[in-house]
């Protein structure tokens, strides 16, 4: 049994994946899935049936997510499945993975245990108006946060010649998000987490300066919160919108709402850092296999195999426009990079993914990031509110480490 939070097609071309697997596999291995009504619902039922017969076998669940249920030693181990001699993933067909994914998986903390193996991820992208920047006087998109800041000021005051609808011009707007704190965190070279230490690091001399580029980028006009979920994308395809930051799972949505509006030449890069190579911030669930019997653990791991063999990520990836794991899967989705050439550029920046933490609670403490995200750009004092943040979330991670 597997339990996902998959939709609409997506769902669909999953269950078709895994009928496949269920006619073809030698082993007579039957799998059935059911969805769930979204990732935190998932979690929680997973969470309410761990050690019990109506758990699953396997459950797609976030790194952090994954943590908290191995507080109940609800998970195994992959590791002695991944290098099976039998059954496990020669060190050649590893090769083929993107090298940066499959650590995300693996935690430090845990002696190197591995709780989850992925077959799809999620990138913050910069999504940007190549026609506008054209028009500012620009041939690409910035590469430097200094960069970013002079040409959504500049768009701020010179609107597209092409926008659509009332409403003048903006070079940014920022979304509310956990995701984007971490995204302009590691742009300026930082990190949430600690492994040596174990603990949060939200008030890290970078932390400090991406909250104050991003408290000066709102005060001085060239950008602002995005008030309404989506009206940052539905702004960005009227022309109105100079750069956005969100997932790559938004292209595609993207897509049709610049072809509906304004019909403009966009594409999307990596975040603008002040690190020689970007980094950027990769997420999505990975595939967690729960205690059972030996034989249930296997067939779970024969499972995960075929949704990581290329032709499932090929398939999966071209419906559903995640982005696959394995690193030669480019090769066979040139269809797709021709229908979205935005994903092509964000499949590019597989080399360069980074990670937020995997600790347990992380769920909650994404909530006091929202909140401290907000304080800030509404003109708070930095260095005290990520103080505060860091000292609650480094609470809340003290008090998950106390086994039930």
């Amino acid at each position: 049994m597997l339990w996902h939070s998959q939709l609409y097609d997506r769902a669909e071309t999953l269950l078709e994946i895994l009928s496949e697997f269920n006619t073809t596999n030698p082993w007579g291995i039957q799998v059935d899935a059911i969805a769930q009504d979204g990732q935190n619902e998932l979690f929680y039922a997973t969470r309410s049936a761990l050690n019990t017969a109506a758990a699953p076998d396997l459950v797609y669940l976030f790194q952090n997510q994954a943590a908290s249920l191995q507080r109940f030693d609800g998970l195994i181990d992959l590791n002695s499945l991944l290098l099976s001699p039998q059954w496990g993933i020669s060190q050649a067909e590893l090769a083929k993975f993107a090298p940066t994914l499959l650590v995300q998986d693996v935690y430090p903390t845990l002696n190197g245990i591995r709780l989850g193996f992925p077959t799809y991820r999620s990138a913050e992208v910069l999504y940007y108006n190549q026609d506008w920047l054209n028009e500012l006087g620009y041939s690409s998109p910035p590469h430097t946060p200094q960069e970013f800041k002079a040409m959504a000021c500049k768009a701020s005051q010179q609107p597209f010649s092409q926008a659509r609808g009332p409403g003048g011009s903006l070079g940014y707007a920022l979304s509310i998000d956990a995701s984007r704190f971490a995204t302009w965190t590691f742009a300026f070279g930082g990190d949430l987490f600690t492994s040596p230490s174990s603990q949060y690091t939200f008030d890290s001399p970078p932390a400090v300066q991406a909250m104050q580029f991003l408290q000066d980028l709102l005060a001085s006009g060239c950008a602002e919160i995005v008030e309404q979920r989506y009206s940052d994308q539905d702004d960005f395809a009227q022309g109105k919108l100079l750069f956005t930051i969100g997932t790559s799972a938004g292209i595609p949505f993207y897509a049709r709402a610049v072809d509906s509006a304004a019909q403009f030449h966009w594409d999307v890069a990596a975040p603008p850092h002040v690190t020689g190579e970007p980094r950027v911030n990769f997420y999505g669930p990975s595939l967690s296999i729960l205690r059972s019997t030996p034989e249930k653990e296997l067939a779970a791991w024969l499972v995960i195999q075929h949704l990581a063999s290329l032709e499932a990520q090929v398939r999966w990836a071209s419906v559903s426009q995640y982005l696959p794991v394995r690193a030669q899967a480019g090769e066979a989705l040139q269809a797709l990079f021709v229908e979205f050439p935005a994903f092509q550029s964000a499949y590019q920046l597989l080399p360069y993914a980074h990670f937020e933490p995997s600790a347990p609670g992380y769920e909650d403490v994404r909530l006091l990031v929202n909140d401290t995200l907000v304080d800030i750009v509404q003109g708070a004092e930095v260095e005290a509110s990520l103080v505060k943040l860091n000292n609650q979330a480094n609470t809340l991670l003290t008090d998950q480490s106390v086994l039930p």
